[in-house]
């Protein structure tokens, strides 16, 4: 059994090196967080039948968060990343690319998985 351990640990410890393990990550929203941001994302798209979904919150700073937009089943689609101020989400960057030239600080932008 010991032996099994003491492979194992340096393995993991290669994986998470290996792999880059940030040591921040992103979290899910709280039940407010949640019901906020699909009530106030909305108010950024035009037209009806938004879906938000995917939510994560950043760890780096609980200001920002990320959120899958789409309409409807086959409507148009991209991510959304928030700001929180004055208690309204309100929208810092829509898109399906280039979410590294959002007006949000780097460390928040690869906290939410966008890797810039």
């Amino acid at each position: 059994m010991r032996r099994r351990i003491t492979l194992l640990v340096p393995a993991v410890l290669f994986v998470t090196l290996v792999l880059g393990v940030d040591a921040h990550a992103s979290r899910s929203p709280t039940r407010q967080e949640a019901r906020e941001i699909r009530q106030d994302a909305p108010l950024y798209l035009e037209g009806h039948g938004w879906r938000v979904s995917g939510i994560r919150v950043s760890t780096v700073s609980n200001q920002y968060a990320k959120a899958a937009v789409q309409q409807g089943r086959g409507g148009p689609a991209g991510e959304m990343i928030l700001r929180l101020r004055h208690g309204i989400w309100h929208e810092a960057f829509l898109g399906t690319n280039e979410f590294c030239s959002a007006p949000v600080p780097k460390r928040v932008l690869n906290d939410l998985g966008f890797r810039c």
